[in-house]
């Protein structure tokens, strides 16, 4: 376990999540080794809810965020015809803000049933 889990179970309650993306679930054009990357945290996510649930009960519980796109430095350098070309293809024609990521954080800290999920918030993207 790494030392964030050592920790959780050390106190025997908590919950930990983890960041994916949506590019775990269906790549994205130019992204194939970030998309591996996420899958595999996806994956993991699932292992370790399972993992911590059998040996230490309900009181630990590990779940992960699958953002899409944020508004976040990252993003600042894009050109209007990017932000554009990814608006059409997200439902509400913009990206997230990092509070929307938050009040998801917050649900699934508050949620002591939610155990192996891995959430999407991507404002309804349209990968076709």
């Amino acid at each position: 376990l790494g030392d964030v889990y050592k920790r959780q179970v050390k106190q025997g309650r908590g919950s930990i999540i983890n960041f994916s993306s949506m590019a775990a679930f269906r790549p994205l054009t130019r992204v194939c080794g970030y998309a591996a990357a996420k899958a595999g945290i996806s994956n993991f996510t699932a292992y370790m809810a399972t993992e911590c649930a059998r040996k230490f009960g309900e009181g630990i519980r590990v779940n992960a965020i699958a953002p899409g796109f944020i508004q976040t430095p990252w993003h600042e350098n894009r050109t209007p015809e990017s932000y554009e070309r990814i608006n059409r293809k997200i439902a509400l024609h913009r990206f997230g803000e990092i509070k929307d990521v938050a009040d998801m954080a917050y649900s699934i800290l508050t949620n002591n049933y939610m155990n192996g999920s891995i959430v999407d918030i991507h404002g309804g993207y349209d990968y076709f």
